[in-house]
């Protein structure tokens, strides 16, 4: 996204809805030429700030019962 931006000639307006807010924000903090940032109904963090963090949760270090995401998610999820 950063490379993205940074071939963008002229002020920038960046746009990002729910959770793209996440991603975005550390981004649009390095890209040059930005001019707003509009994040209608998103997260809006603080660099190095994270979702959990944001609500006051726990990270927890290693979550118990969850399994990875499968090679082929389609073909386990709907069998």
């Amino acid at each position: 996204m950063l490379r993205g931006l940074e071939g963008v000639e002229g002020p920038v307006v960046v746009v990002a809805h729910s959770y793209a807010g996440v991603p975005v924000t550390p981004v649009v903090a390095e890209a040059p030429g930005i001019a707003h940032v509009v994040c209608p109904a998103a997260y809006r963090l603080e660099a190095g700030e994270t979702v959990l963090g944001c609500h006051s949760a726990a990270v927890v270090p290693e979550p118990r019962g969850f399994r990875p995401v499968p090679d082929d998610p389609v073909a386990a999820f709907l069998r």
